[in-house]
């Protein structure tokens, strides 16, 4: 069941609310070793004025490798195969 998250206005009164299972978009982070380490950003954090968006990097000298967001496509190539394509 999916749960409602209130969001109020300044004399707290809620004017609307955001359903609280949904995802925004998955970021992926490559580490200083060299590996790859992924965060999902919620619907709800992606759109708060007040989030810090340094503080949800991984590590400070990782560098962002990229974003998907619904019906995103890329395509890739693995050593020794044919390429291919993917879609979120």
């Amino acid at each position: 069941m999916a749960v409602l998250i209130p969001i109020h206005d300044a004399t707290g009164r809620a004017y609307k609310g955001y359903k609280g299972d949904a995802n925004f978009r998955y970021d992926v982070w490559e580490m200083p070793d060299g590996k790859w380490q992924a965060d999902v950003v919620t619907l709800l954090d992606a759109h708060r004025p007040d989030i810090d968006w340094q503080a949800r990097r991984p590590h400070p000298a990782a560098r962002k490798v990229l974003s998907l967001k619904q019906n995103d496509m890329v395509a890739y190539e693995q050593p020794g195969a044919a390429s291919r394509l993917a879609a979120w």
